[in-house]
This record gives structure tokens, C-alpha cells and sequence, in this order.
């Protein structure tokens, strides 16, 4: 079997950067389900997933990090393997190094490219990774994440009446956060609440900037019908087939409530959205 070695260096540095920067999404799409972690605490704690998160969010805060011995545990044997870290050890050209470098790729000892990927295949038996492009699965939920907030589209009140306004709002784990991206043909897809099964266009098919986006039984509209534009870095603008107007979070607001209207294209980040599978 290959040396996986780097690999777990790199999923290791991942795991511990998203903590030390309070970024509990990443966070949370790193951790497997069937995680459990062992504290060094008097006496020691066995914290689950859902227990490690919350304390990860509100009360086990890091600033820094370095690593000792790492123990993996081989998921079909159950053999416990020992690494040590050799972080920092490297001092040759990078092209040459054993490690991992995602997203990272080096075209030359002197240039340097990034790509993103929506995720990753690992190949045990070679030790290899490659990015894997997003593409729409039709079965799954999606939460869409706003570039600028790093908060969720939402239906208000988690309400299931046509007519109910969207909003952003703080992850809340909530069925009304989530949505299914149905093909609507030609590249656009409706975009279905979770909760609610009613789809989003703007209020009346309306192409005036600032027109609230709010759900409504399908109509078979093209007011219904968004595209997903690659705004880069694994963001996406969401660009309505009739208006031509992409879906906003109104005046750039941080704040949880805020309204989300469509908007002519101005390449802000409010108008940037990242389509991530719902846990």
C-alpha cells in the first residue's frame, strides 16, 4: 500500500487551520459523522461529532496548533498506524517534495497555480488525490452559502405559504436552508426549498433591480429558471433566465434577516454564492 503519509499531514493541517479560524463550515464538511475525539483532559472527555462542533464553536477555542504523533485507524482492519509529522522538514524544490500540495499545483520550480474542487477523490491503493469539478446531483440538498455573509439562503419563518419572502440567515442546520437544484433544461435549474417544495423566482417575474426573490408553486416560468455562472473559487453567480438578474443579499448586509432580492450583475460578493451538499 501506498505511504498515505502526506495525505494525512494535509487533511491534519486542514482540520486544525478551519478550527484556529472559527471556520465552522469547513469544519463541519471535514468531520466525518462517525467521528470521535479522545480530550487530554482530567479526566479524559469522548466527545461525537455533534458534541465536538458545538464545543469546537463555543467553548474549545485554539489560536495555534502543532502536531506529535498521529494515529490513523485503517477503516477496513482496524489496525491503529503511528506518523510522525515531518512538517517543515522540506527544503528542496517543491515539484520534488512527498507532500500533498492542494489546492496548490506547481507548473514550474518558479510559478505557482490554484484551482478549487468541490471535492476529492483519494486513491488508497496509490496514495494519489484529485480534484473532482462540481457538477448538479439531482438528489441531493444543497445549502447555498453567500461570499460575502457566509450565511445561508433561507425561506423567512421557515415558512411553507407561496408568496414567502427569502432572506439570509446563520446556518441553522434547517430544512428551509436547503434546496434541490431541478433541471430546468438548457443549463438553468429551479431551485427547490427543501422544506416547503415551492421554487424561487422574483415577485411577479418582475426584472426590476431590488424585486424581493421569494418562493411560489412552480409555474413553469422562466422567471423560475437560474443559472449557476462560475464566479470562481467555488462560487457561483445565480442568474435568472427571464430577467437576466442574478439573486443579491440586499445593500451587502451581514445581518441575519437580511433581504435577498435580484440585482443587476456588478460582481460583488453579495451576488456570489457557494453550492455546498447539505449534512
Amino acid at each position: 500500500m501506498a505511504d498515505l503519509t502526506p495525505v494525512i499531514e494535509t487533511m491534519e493541517h486542514r482540520w486544525m487551520r478551519a478550527w484556529v479560524n472559527g471556520d465552522m463550515r469547513a469544519l463541519k464538511a471535514i468531520t466525518a459523522k462517525n467521528f470521535i475525539l479522545l480530550t487530554g483532559s482530567k479526566p479524559p472527555t469522548i466527545l461525537d461529532r455533534p458534541s465536538w462542533l458545538e464545543a469546537a464553536a463555543n467553548r474549545h477555542l485554539a489560536s495555534s496548533y502543532r502536531f506529535g504523533d498521529i494515529y490513523a485507524a485503517d477503516v477496513q482492519t482496524g489496525a491503529i498506524r503511528k506518523i510522525t509529522p515531518q512538517s517543515g522538514a522540506w527544503s528542496g524544490p517543491v515539484n520534488d517534495s512527498k507532500y500533498v500540495w492542494l489546492p496548490l499545483s506547481f507548473p514550474s520550480s518558479t510559478s505557482l497555480s490554484m484551482s478549487w474542487y468541490a471535492s476529492l477523490n483519494l486513491d488508497t491503493a496509490t496514495g494519489s488525490v484529485a480534484g473532482v469539478p462540481f457538477s448538479v446531483d439531482p438528489a441531493a440538498s444543497y445549502d447555498l452559502v453567500n461570499r460575502k455573509s457566509n450565511k445561508l439562503l433561507n425561506v423567512r419563518g421557515s415558512s411553507t405559504v407561496a408568496g414567502a419572502d427569502a432572506e439570509q440567515w446563520a446556518d441553522l442546520n434547517a430544512t428551509s436552508q436547503q434546496w434541490r437544484l431541478v433541471s430546468a433544461g438548457g443549463g438553468y435549474y429551479k431551485i427547490q426549498n427543501r422544506n416547503s417544495g415551492l421554487v424561487l423566482g422574483p415577485a411577479s417575474g418582475s426584472s426590476t433591480d431590488g424585486t424581493v426573490i421569494e418562493q411560489w408553486t412552480d409555474g413553469g416560468w422562466t422567471s423560475q429558471h437560474w443559472q449557476l455562472v462560475d464566479a470562481g473559487g467555488g462560487f457561483y453567480k445565480l442568474r435568472n433566465r427571464a430577467t437576466g438578474k442574478v439573486i443579491d443579499v440586499s445593500g451587502g448586509s451581514l445581518a441575519n434577516g437580511a433581504n435577498v432580492i435580484e440585482w443587476t450583475d456588478n460582481g460583488g460578493t453579495n451576488q456570489q454564492w457557494q453550492v455546498v451538499v447539505s449534512n
